[in-house]
């Protein structure tokens, strides 16, 4: 199902969407606001959200480049949010990436880091109910984004940090 990136029929209008977007320079998140035509539906909403977050990567001058077949509708197959298995606060977001976004995401711990927490920040931003994350690709389980970011296990939103080099440091607390 093609979800459109402009104000289609299904959008009830602008809607506030914070961007959490990936800055191969700094190693960290910059926040970007913006109005943006956003369906009521939940489900929808967060596959618009993420749908334009990766578009914002294959364009001109991004800070974190990908290839034009990870942006978009194409990176992003489908957003289920569920109930917490066990009974936990908040909402599961199970993100279904295709795998033309896995085959084209550059590999290394950095970029591939950075792409999951912006993915995760930026959901949890703009559906505040989403508190954790996993990862599929065309609906299975895989090990890793591109070789490096862990895809199986749940990440909790919300505790994202802006600016995570600590997340690229070795045991001896060298980068």
């Amino acid at each position: 199902m093609a979800v459109p990136l402009s104000a289609g029929s299904a959008h009830a209008g602008s809607a506030p969407l914070q961007l959490y977007l990936a800055n191969d320079s700094t190693g960290g998140l910059t926040e970007r606001s913006l109005d943006f035509p956003l369906p009521e539906d939940a489900n929808m909403r967060a596959r618009v959200v993420l749908s334009k977050l990766l578009s914002e990567y294959t364009a001109p001058g991004s800070t974190h480049p990908l290839p034009p077949a990870a942006s978009g509708v194409e990176g992003i197959d489908e957003v289920y949010l569920c109930p917490i298995p066990g009974g936990g606060r908040g909402q599961l977001a199970v993100v279904d990436l295709t795998p033309a976004f896995l085959h084209a995401h550059p590999s290394g711990i950095e970029p591939e880091t950075l792409t999951l927490l912006s993915i995760i920040a930026t959901l949890h931003a703009n559906l505040p109910s989403v508190t954790e994350v996993r990862f599929l690709v065309d609906g299975e389980n895989r090990p890793t984004l591109a070789g490096h970011a862990d895809l199986r296990r749940t990440y909790l939103a919300g505790a994202v940090p802006m600016a995570p080099p600590e997340a690229f440091l070795t045991r001896e607390g060298k980068p």
